[in-house]
């Protein structure tokens, strides 16, 4: 809650709530028309003062609307001008009688269900009403607490710029997830932006839904209706690729192996038209046999919201594994970008560093490793895009060329760690 005595500037009162009406109108868009109580938690955490100060001041001026029958939300035309159109001479005389040049202690939000209900489409009267009785709301989902009946949460296992991920439980089924949390990231955006981010976020994960390919992390469900969005994978058991190398090379066939699983997994997403943006050791997952489970694609696109605010690179994607395309425009996602990263990773396994200018061939930082890796590593990080490989099927191509003895099977089989042993399988998840 707000705290006594706290100043509070005009603009943000005036960006926090053209950021409520913005995501109202969004909703509304969407066909949604979200009831009071599911605002209320949608948005807690995201404002400076309690949701109910704002809510009482756009109800009291008529900016919005609740149904009586079903305690829904409508934003009305002067309400829809605010968020569309900017700051009228009214609404900023308003809100400046309204609020006074100090912000009272915040009052704990009131129990929706105690509010007097107006009709839809009948203007709330402007006169302030006798104080309501008031409601305690619940912090945020704790360690071992339930988000909205259908998962826990408990421990964080794995923490990033964009969100952190935490073991959970699908209640109704007993079933290990992973839940990726969105909520560091909001603090790079001011609050007219929040939204666009949720909307790339909700339109990321449909994205990854789709991508049902057994070395790709599955979707399980989303939820972006809350104030920190999430959204619910399958739990891996195996850790990721950073952890597996901890500074040293693999063996080689390992690296081979996986380096082939990668662009297997790759290869299938490009052709579903999505691009990674991201890859580096650590959204690379494995399962409890050690096989790959690629993990965020797209996440970079989160960051797509039009700002002129720097965000820092922990946030845009590791420098070590961007592209020389990426380092100038950090919202570059192409497939000819996701060959070089790969190619970079690819680098750091078999030689346990990351290339730099003047860094060896691979042939050279280890003899056992074969030259031809060097012909391969050298044409997927080329600085001209035009100058990579056209795609990852040519980059398998060139691969299976220098292995035609079947070590590696042939373009087209994967080869699957299945307890102890690697077994191949057809690759019939091609599009």
């Amino acid at each position: 809650m707000t705290k006594r005595g706290t100043s509070i500037s005009k603009k943000v009162m005036i960006d926090e709530m053209r950021f409520i009406l913005a995501t109202l109108c969004d909703r509304a868009r969407m066909g949604a028309r979200p009831r009071l109580s599911d605002v209320r938690s949608m948005l807690k955490g995201n404002l400076t003062l309690d949701f109910a100060d704002y809510f009482k001041f756009l109800k009291r001026y008529n900016y919005v609307l609740i149904n009586r029958s079903d305690q829904t939300l409508v934003v009305t035309e002067e309400g829809r001008n605010v968020a569309d159109k900017g700051d009228s001479s009214e609404f900023l005389a308003e809100l400046t009688k309204h609020f006074g040049d100090q912000v009272h202690e915040g009052k704990e939000l009131i129990d929706m269900k105690e509010e007097e209900n107006f009709p839809e489409n009948e203007p709330a009267p402007r006169s302030a009403r006798a104080p309501r009785p008031k409601k305690k709301v619940t912090e945020p989902a704790a360690a071992g607490s339930k988000y909205d009946s259908k998962y826990t949460r408990y421990d964080a296992i794995d923490n990033g710029g964009i969100g952190t991920v935490f073991k959970g439980r699908q209640n109704a089924l007993a079933l290990d997830v992973a839940i990726k949390e969105i909520k560091d990231l909001f603090s790079y955006f001011n609050f007219l932006q929040r939204s666009e981010v949720v909307r790339h976020l909700k339109q990321v994960v449909e994205q990854m839904s789709n991508l049902n390919h057994p070395l790709i992390v599955k979707i399980i469900d989303e939820n972006v209706e809350v104030a920190h969005p999430y959204f619910v994978m399958e739990f891996l058991t195996g850790g990721n690729l950073k952890k597996l190398m901890n500074g040293k090379p693999l063996p080689i066939e390992r690296c081979l192996i996986l380096f082939t699983q990668i662009c297997y997994a790759l290869s299938f997403a490009h052709k579903q038209d999505v691009t990674h943006g991201n890859i580096k050791p650590e959204n690379i997952l494995f399962d409890g046999m050690g096989n790959v489970r690629l993990t965020d694609f797209g996440m970079t696109r989160l960051l797509q919201t039009g700002t002129d605010r720097p965000i820092p690179q922990v946030i845009t994607g590791s420098i070590g594994y961007l592209s020389p395309e990426q380092m100038k425009e950090r919202s570059v996602l192409t497939v000819s970008s996701d060959i070089y990263s790969l190619g970079i990773l690819f680098y750091e396994m078999l030689t346990g560093n990351l290339p730099g200018r003047r860094s060896p061939l691979p042939s050279k930082v280890n003899q056992q490793i074969p030259k031809d890796i060097d012909d391969l590593f050298d044409k997927m990080t080329r600085d001209a895009p035009a100058e990579r490989y056209p795609d990852i099927d040519a980059v398998l191509s060139d691969f299976y060329s220098y292995f035609k003895d079947g070590t590696y099977l042939a373009q087209g089989k994967i080869i699957i760690y299945a307890g102890s042993e690697a077994v191949g399988v057809s690759d019939d998840t091609k599009s």
